[in-house]
C-alpha cells in the first residue's frame, strides 16, 4: 500500500497533474503568473517523459541488463521454466489469446519456445490464481502436455513466488522468464532465496540505445517511462524489505 501511494506522487503523469490543478487553483485566486508556471511546468513533465530517448534512458538499463537465453541446451543442469505471470481476466466474451495482457503472452511464448528445446523442463507458472489459468491455457493450446505444466497461484507479487517455489525448486537451476524490464527485480529475489534462476528475459519495450528512439512524444513513451520508474520504486521497496 505504501509503494503504491508512493509511486502515486512520484509518476511523471501524477506530478504534472497536480503542478496542472495547482495552476489552475492558482490563477483562480488570482496568482496569475504563479498559476501559468506550474501549468507550464505539468506540461514540461508530460513532454519529456513523453519522448522516446528519455524512455528509452529510464528502461533500458533494467531491459537490457541480462542477455536473452539464445541456446538452452548450454544449461544441461536446468531442470524448470518458471515463468511468472502478468495480468490476465477470465472472459467468456473474449477469446483465449485476448485474455491474457501482452507482457502474459509474451512470457507465454518465451516459455513455449525454451520447451521446444528443453522439452525435458517441467514448466512451473507461478502468480495470481487467474493469471496461473489463463497461461496454463495458452500453453496447452500450443500443444504443451498439461501434465508438463504445473501451476502455483498464491502469489500475489514476486517475493512470494520466490518463496513459494524454493520448497520445489530448492537449489536445482532453472529458467526464469518474465518481462525484461522486471528481471533485475526478479533475479535478486530469487537469488535472495539461495535459488539459481537462469534469466530468460522476454516483452522487450525499446532499444537499447536511446538514439535510435523516436524522438516524437506519445503516450505509449510515458507509459514506458512510467513503467521504468514503478521497477526502479520496486527495487528500492524490495531493498528495504529485505527481499532482495
Amino acid at each position: 500500500m505504501l509503494a503504491s501511494i508512493i509511486q502515486l506522487f512520484i509518476m511523471p503523469s501524477s506530478v504534472a497533474l497536480i503542478f496542472i490543478i495547482l495552476g489552475a487553483v492558482a490563477i483562480y485566486i488570482m496568482k496569475r503568473r504563479l498559476g501559468l508556471t506550474l501549468i507550464l511546468s505539468g506540461i514540461l513533465i508530460v513532454f519529456i517523459f513523453s519522448t522516446g530517448p528519455v524512455a528509452t534512458l529510464l528502461i533500458s538499463p533494467l531491459e537490457y541488463r541480462y542477455p536473452m537465453v539464445s541456446a538452452p541446451s548450454n544449461y544441461p543442469d536446468a531442470k524448470y521454466i518458471v515463468v511468472l505471470t502478468g495480468y490476465a481476466a477470465k472472459d467468456k466474451l473474449m477469446p483465449l489469446s485476448s485474455q491474457a495482457n501482452s507482457a502474459s503472452v509474451f512470457r507465454v511464448l518465451e516459455a513455449y519456445h525454451l520447451y521446444q528445446q528443453r522439452p525435458d523442463c517441467q514448466i512451473i507458472i507461478s502468480g495470481t490464481p487467474v493469471a496461473v489459468d489463463v497461461m496454463r491455457e495458452l500453453l496447452v493450446e500450443l500443444g504443451i502436455p498439461e501434465t508438463d505444466i504445473t501451476g502455483e497461484s498464491n502469489s500475489p507479487h514476486t517475493f512470494f513466488s520466490a518463496k513459494n517455489l524454493k520448497p520445489i525448486i530448492n537449489n536445482v537451476p532453472f529458467f526464469l522468464v518474465t518481462s525484461a524490464g522486471h528481471m533485475t527485480r526478479s533475479m535478486g529475489v530469487f537469488h535472495k532465496q539461495n535459488m539459481k534462476p537462469i534469466p530468460a528475459p522476454t516483452d522487450y519495450q525499446l532499444p537499447r540505445d536511446f538514439r535510435k528512439a523516436m524522438f516524437r512524444p506519445t503516450l505509449q513513451h510515458l507509459y514506458y517511462s512510467e513503467l521504468a520508474i514503478h521497477e526502479y520504486i520496486g527495487l528500492i521497496w524490495y531493498r528495504w524489505k529485505g527481499w532482495i
